[in-house]
């Protein structure tokens, strides 16, 4: 460990951290889940989501494990997880296995704006929000932002 830079320890203890609680039996609710009162009771009530369709702007969802995935569309690619991250927060199934989702039961459309050069442009921006709307989303979650900034002066 005392070889790894900050980013890898973090990386290295949540992984850690999910591994074990796949040994609990039991689904946790995210940091920011309980800030905003953020219940699965809340889950329960709200019927089964099954035609609830949330937009996803962010790098490409992997691997479709959450089953969820009911369109993509933008670049193919890309070096980033965060839409997948993103993706299992919102529609992670409540199975006792690590973190739980808020909405398990939505689909969830994926639009990639981030080119080869891991950027994406005001156009790619449009284009996904346009693509993500046209095909049903009723709410859009865009993970955007300038390294090193938490709101960048060009905006």
């Amino acid at each position: 460990m005392a070889g790894l830079n900050e980013v890898d320890v973090e990386l290295f203890l949540l992984d850690w951290h999910d591994n074990l609680m796949l040994y609990s039996g039991q689904d946790q609710a995210d940091h920011w889940m309980k800030a905003v009162n953020w219940s699965p009771a809340l889950t329960q009530s709200l019927g089964n989501g099954a035609d609830t369709k949330i937009g996803i702007l962010d790098y490409g969802i992997t691997g479709d494990e959450y089953g969820n995935v009911a369109k993509s569309g933008g670049y193919a690619g890309g070096e980033g997880i965060h839409g997948s991250a993103v993706s299992s927060l919102i529609v992670a199934r409540h199975d006792g296995r690590g973190v739980m989702g808020i909405a398990p039961n939505a689909q969830v459309m994926n639009y990639n704006p981030f080119d080869w050069t891991n950027t994406a442009g005001w156009a790619d921006i449009k284009s996904g929000v346009r693509f993500l709307l046209d095909n049903g989303a009723s709410v859009v979650n865009m993970s955007l932002g300038v390294p090193g900034y938490v709101l960048h002066s060009g905006w």
